[in-house]
């Protein structure tokens, strides 16, 4: 019996181990392809908009580059990694999906919308 237990438990390590590189593998390779979509303008190219006070020569939407930080989460106990971008890039992205013009006031309540 103590053999058998003991595969197990170095089974259960491996596992664990696997899962975790996994995670981290996941975790860099989503952030890497954020940052790559913002230096190629997307990958459907992104259309310009002709925006009043835009410097000319910065690529659309990354006038600021608040749009581009993003940070993950990982959670191992549930096996996924969630991204997370700040509350100012997130009103931003808000308004421009809905091509509305109103006034958004970001504030972080520490909620994931």
């Amino acid at each position: 019996m103590s053999s058998a237990n003991e595969l197990e438990n170095n089974l259960r390590r491996v596992i664990q181990e696997v899962k975790s590189t996994a995670l981290k593998v996941i975790e860099i390779k989503a952030l890497r392809s954020i940052q790559k979509n913002f230096e190629s303008s997307g990958r459907q190219k992104w259309i310009a908009l002709k925006i009043k006070g835009k410097v000319k020569g910065t690529k659309t939407l990354v006038v600021t580059g608040a749009l581009r930080e993003v940070s993950a989460v990982k959670d191992e106990a549930a096996s996924s990694v969630t991204l997370i971008t700040s509350p100012d890039s997130r009103a931003y992205a808000r308004i421009q999906q809905g091509r509305r013009h109103y006034h958004y006031e970001a504030k972080d309540h520490g909620k994931r919308n």
